[in-house]
């Protein structure tokens, strides 16, 4: 026995529903993707629905001597540390920089952070307790501090094999610069010297001494100095500004 046709108006339906069963296929995959590329943002933090204030965790700078290139802050210790397990870390414009705030005997909590490698001016600054998982977050007002270094290093420079990379970001277009390389004992070994017009110290050093032998010891210390430049008139480099000395760790 033949099967009977469907009629028109049952085909209608059938292409009806695959068509609304589509759109929410496409729909689904839009709303996907938006998620993932939100979860990839710079600075997105997946927990931000979980974020609590707490004006007790307050930012005070503490003067140390060693600024501007590593600045200090304490902020109150709060019960939620000890008797839940909870960790204080520092965001910058809510990405983290700094991994956990050393106890204090005094009731306090101290972070140090390294600006060498921040972007020069305006940060704003958390400091945010965070509980054991991840889930939820406490973050103290925020504090706005300006980077002044006139000298910003590359991090990926800080490590080196058979050569060292030194490459750092200067706040002014025009310098000259010269990089002294010293051993332990601060006997000198090498000296680079350069200019950029571009606001770049971008040297290579392939680990000889200036008499060409090869250093063996991985351990030394470099100090940079840099004097800021223009270009005359006449296309002559000139400087009447001071020599400021940077050092290279």
């Amino acid at each position: 026995m033949r099967k009977p046709k469907r009629t028109r108006l049952e085909q209608g339906f059938n292409r009806l529903e695959l068509l609304v069963l589509a759109l929410v296929i496409v729909a689904l995959a839009a709303l996907c993707r938006g998620m993932f590329l939100n979860l990839q943002e710079p600075g997105h933090d997946p927990r931000s629905h979980l974020i609590e204030t707490n004006m007790a965790l307050r930012l005070t700078p503490v003067p140390t001597g060693e600024e501007p290139s590593l600045l200090s802050f304490s902020v109150p210790c709060v019960a939620e540390m000890a008797s839940k397990g909870w960790h204080m870390r520092l965001l910058d414009n809510g990405v983290e920089i700094h991994e956990d705030f050393t106890v204090q005997s005094n009731g306090t909590c101290l972070a140090y952070w390294d600006t060498e490698f921040a972007t020069f001016g305006p940060h704003n600054l958390q400091a945010c307790l965070v509980s054991r998982g991840g889930r939820r977050m406490m973050c103290g007002p925020v504090r706005t501090t300006t980077v002044t270094n006139l000298v910003r290093f590359d991090p990926a420079s800080t490590s080196f094999g058979k050569k060292v990379w030194v490459h750092a970001y200067l706040a002014i277009p025009s310098a000259d610069y010269r990089i002294e390389i010293c051993d332990t004992n601060m006997i000198l070994l090498k000296t680079l010297k350069n200019h950029t017009e571009r606001g770049v110290i971008d040297e290579v050093w392939d680990l000889r001494t200036a008499d060409g032998k090869v250093r063996t010891n991985e351990e030394f210390s470099a100090e940079i100095y840099i004097t800021p430049t223009h270009m005359d008139t006449n296309g002559f480099v000139r400087s009447n500004a001071p020599t400021f000395a940077v050092p290279y760790n």
